[in-house]
């Protein structure tokens, strides 16, 4: 009996697999910019008077972009990763077990094929050496079923040139992205617009001087082949130095305060921004950028070695915690670990936390302080009632609910078993679709009834009216008035017609029940833009000037219409 080594290195089809790592066009191109600012970075620590830059630009044919570049001034690439065609081998990275942000030895290959076909790798390690060139033709290498590439140690004169114009005197490297994807990138214009934003966004701590995170090095990011200015470097989504800012964790110069958890040292800063009656908008244009959609935005940033890794929510939103963030600044060397609570996914366009780990966050960081904002705004909605409404939302509570809805009563009036059959006849035209769609199950089934209930809070400064707070398997829906809206204001607390109020209050749990299975993210969005129709209609919503307007006499009564097309 022997035992014989055999080796199993890849085909070239698991390239096909690499393409669909899930990467959109911008988290590739962080990835790629990654590399670069890892070689200004390493070039700086050399020579601390070397200015470091990344420059990024296309080309482009009838308003399409046709190729991407990306050059910078670091260390440039040693002339043996190029000749053996190392620097394309999947997996392949000397920057492993260290701070670099790339660290997993797959972003330029993952990241590049997932934009082209076609990868060039234009570099030299000193200004008096000629630049030499690796292409990877990943169309070819399909075709062939083999991971190879073309080294060139005498690159065309074309190719020199542009080189050379960006850098003339110095070391460095150029990426080369072509054969592009049809699809994948917007137009030319709108490419360098996300591109200035995405990069000041992303790599803020590493660029900004007054970042108190320790990873600020200079250099500069710009957008275009010849632009003379970089990009902001002072962004700043917690709005920290503003003065409707309060600072819950760390201070207002900026610093971060350290937690632990089972030994691995992590770096927070947790804020609750104040919004005037103008928006966020209005006085902190950065504010909670990237971090979710729509309206009621709140949520966590993740910071690797400096730079934002992703942003999300840890915490179960709520419209009380609308501009409350926080950054969480870690370490992963890209070796894993059994044990570790926080890493980076593969491409980083993620974080992976620990179930453990996540209720140490939600709880013992950032728990008392979310309670204590929750609390206010309780007592600020109580201090704000301008009167008493509780016996209209009463009995807009106890009103039956069609099945649909998951509340019934044993004996269901007959408008609600007319509403019951108007939503089953409404054909669904969202077959397959499951966000928003309301499911309910039958009273006859004996399942728990669910409860309708109002809670008054104030969200000032938020465009949300009010919205609807349910958890699966509670016995209670929640519709969340926001008495500081103007419009709730106006129509449910300053209106002393009781039919006027109590016509409000329908709608709010009317709209609210039919969105409360939505994503966070959607319902909020949808809410504004609610909340911004409804103060359209100015200070007459429900009441416009109806002098020569004349009802037909026959009109029907509710439960007439309810009938309609039921066949009862």
């Amino acid at each position: 009996m022997s035992k014989t080594k055999v080796t199993f290195p890849p085909e070239a089809s698991i390239i096909h697999a690499l393409r669909r790592t899930g990467y959109d066009w911008a988290a590739a191109m962080k990835e790629i910019i990654d590399n670069a600012v890892d070689a200004i970075r390493e070039t700086y620590n050399l020579s601390p008077d070397n200015d470091g830059y990344v420059r990024i630009y296309t080309d482009q044919e009838n308003g399409q972009i046709n190729r991407i570049v990306v050059v910078d001034n670091g260390t440039g690439v040693d002339n043996n990763l190029l000749s053996s065609g190392d620097i394309f081998s999947l997996g392949t990275s000397g920057k492993r077990g260290t701070s670099a942000l790339g660290t997993f030895g797959m972003g330029l290959k993952a990241a590049g094929i997932s934009l082209g076909n076609k990868i060039t790798i234009v570099s030299r390690t000193s200004p008096m050496l000629r630049p030499n060139s690796l292409t990877w033709d990943v169309s070819k290498s399909l075709k062939a079923n083999k991971f190879e590439g073309t080294y060139n140690d005498c690159i065309a004169e074309t190719l020199y040139e542009e080189f050379s114009d960006l850098l003339a005197r110095s070391s460095g490297t150029m990426v080369i992205i072509e054969n592009l994807h049809a699809g994948v990138l917007p137009a030319g214009g709108a490419f360098a617009a996300r591109m200035k934003r995405v990069t000041s966004h992303v790599y803020r701590h590493m660029m900004n001087p007054a970042s108190t995170l320790g990873y600020y090095f200079p250099f500069g990011i710009y957008v275009g082949k010849t632009v003379s200015e970089s990009v902001s470097n002072n962004d700043d989504p917690l709005a920290v130095g503003h003065n409707r800012t309060d600072v819950l964790i760390g201070d207002k110069l900026g610093n971060f305060e350290k937690r632990t958890f089972r030994g691995q040292d992590l770096l927070v800063r947790l804020i609750h921004h104040k919004c005037g009656q103008g928006g966020r908008l209005a006085v902190a244009p950065n504010l909670g950028r990237y971090c979710g959609r729509g309206q009621g935005k709140q949520g966590v940033y993740f910071l690797r070695e400096g730079r934002e890794i992703s942003s999300s929510r840890i915490w179960v939103p709520s419209q009380m915690l609308t501009n409350v963030y926080a950054e969480i600044s870690f370490k992963d060397s890209g070796v894993g670990h059994h044990n570790d609570n926080l890493t980076v996914d593969f491409g980083k366009k993620g974080v992976v936390l620990q179930d453990e780990f996540k209720t140490f966050l939600e709880k013992d960081v950032f728990g008392i302080h979310l309670s204590r904002i929750k609390s206010t705004a309780k007592k600020a909605a109580l201090n704000a009632k301008k009167s008493n409404r509780k016996s209209i939302m009463e009995n807009i509570a106890k009103v039956d609910l069609p099945e649909e809805f998951g509340r019934g009563r044993k004996e269901p009036s007959a408008s609600a078993i007319a509403s019951s059959k108007l939503i089953k006849s409404v054909p669904n035209s969202s077959k397959g679709k499951t966000r928003g769609r309301i499911r309910g199950t039958s009273i006859k089934d004996g399942n728990t009834c669910v409860q309708l209930e109002f809670v008054e809070e104030s969200w000032r400064g938020s465009p949300v009216p009010f919205d609807a707070e349910f958890v699966e398997g509670s016995p209670t829906v929640k519709i969340l008035v926001n008495i500081a809206h103007p419009w709730v204001e106006r129509n449910c607390y300053l209106d002393n017609n009781p039919a006027h109020v109590a016509r409000c209050f329908q709608l709010m749990a009317a709209i609210g029940l039919a969105n409360m299975r939505r994503d966070y993210d959607d319902r909020q969005s949808f809410m504004g833009l609610l909340g911004a129709g409804l103060i359209a209609f100015g200070e007459d919503f429900g009441r416009l000037e109806t002098d020569n307007i004349i009802l037909d006499k026959s009109t029907k009564t509710d439960e007439d219409i309810l009938e309609l097309d039921t066949g009862t």
